[in-house]
C-alpha cells in the first residue's frame, strides 16, 4: 500500500499544475506527531566577507487539525487548502521582499521588483497596470528568476543576462515543453512577459544593456487547434437552445451565439 507521504505528494502536484500555482512550497508529516507540514522559504540577504548576499529562509507551519488519517478530505477538488496555501506564501514572500531583502540595481530581482511595481509614467500607456497583468507579470518572472537562479547563480548579477538572456531564456523555455508543464501558447505569453522586462532594463539601466535582447529567439508558433465544434458539441448546443428557448434570456443567448 501506498504511504500516505507518496499519496500527498502526488496530489499536490497534480493540483499545482489544476490550479497554475507557481510558487514553490511543499507539504510533510511530523515523524512523532502525524501532523502535516507546511514547508516554504522566503528570500532575506545577509553580508559575508563585506559582501551582500541572497538566502533562504526555512519556514514552516503545522496544522494543528490534519494528520496522516484525515488529510484526504482537506485536499478535495477546489475546497483543496493548497490554493489557500499558495496565496499565503506568495504573499508572505512579497512582503519579505519589500522588508528583507535591500537589493541594488545590479541585482536581478531588484529590477523585477521595480517592473512589477511601476506605475503611470514608467509604462506605456497612461492608465495604472490592471492587477491581472501585475499578477501575470510576478508570476511569469518569478518562475524565470528560480529558473535561472538554480541553472545558473551568476544570474543574480542582471548585466549578466546581456551575454546570456536568449540562451538562458530559451532552455527556459525547453525545459518547461520537455516536463509538458506548457503549451506553446504559454510560451508566447511567458515571452511578452519577460521580453517586455527586459526591455524596461534597457530603458532604465545606468549600463548598457541592448534593447530587444530577445529579438532573434525563435519561439515555436502557438497553434489553435479547436476552431469549430465537433458534431456531439454542436447536438448538446441545439439541445440546450430546444429546452431553453421560453427563457427571459433567450435574446441574449441568441446574441452571443450571433457574434461567435
Amino acid at each position: 500500500m501506498t504511504s500516505p507521504i507518496k499519496q500527498l505528494r502526488k496530489i499536490v502536484k497534480s493540483q499545482k499544475k489544476q490550479f497554475k500555482i507557481s510558487v514553490s512550497f511543499s507539504y510533510r508529516f511530523d515523524n512523532k506527531t502525524d501532523r502535516l507540514i507546511l514547508n516554504y522559504s522566503l528570500p532575506t540577504q545577509v553580508r559575508i566577507d563585506g559582501k551582500i548576499r541572497n538566502t533562504q529562509i526555512r519556514k514552516q507551519r503545522y496544522s494543528s487539525n490534519i494528520n496522516t488519517s484525515n488529510w484526504k478530505k482537506f485536499f478535495d477538488g477546489d475546497r483543496s487548502i493548497i490554493i489557500d496555501d499558495a496565496k499565503m506564501v506568495e504573499k508572505e514572500i512579497s512582503r519579505y521582499r519589500i522588508e528583507s531583502v535591500n537589493l541594488d540595481e545590479n541585482d536581478f530581482n531588484w529590477w523585477i521588483e521595480n517592473y512589477c511595481t511601476r506605475r503611470v509614467g514608467q509604462t506605456k500607456t497612461l492608465k495604472e497596470l490592471s492587477p491581472l497583468t501585475t499578477k501575470q507579470n510576478r508570476n511569469h518572472l518569478t518562475q524565470y528568476h528560480l529558473w535561472c537562479r538554480n541553472y545558473d547563480i551568476q544570474s543574480e548579477d542582471i548585466n549578466t543576462h546581456i551575454d546570456n538572456a536568449v540562451i538562458w531564456f530559451e532552455k527556459y523555455y525547453q525545459s518547461k515543453l520537455e516536463s509538458k508543464v506548457w503549451s506553446p501558447t504559454t510560451i508566447h505569453t511567458a515571452y511578452r512577459n519577460i521580453r517586455g522586462f527586459y526591455n524596461y532594463v534597457s530603458d532604465r539601466s545606468k549600463s548598457n544593456f541592448p534593447y530587444n535582447i530577445l529579438k532573434k529567439l525563435k519561439i515555436p508558433e502557438a497553434k489553435n487547434e479547436r476552431d469549430k465544434l465537433n458534431s456531439e458539441e454542436f447536438q448538446k448546443v441545439l439541445d440546450f437552445i430546444s429546452k431553453n428557448k421560453n427563457d427571459v434570456r433567450w435574446g441574449k443567448f441568441v446574441l452571443m451565439m450571433t457574434l461567435q
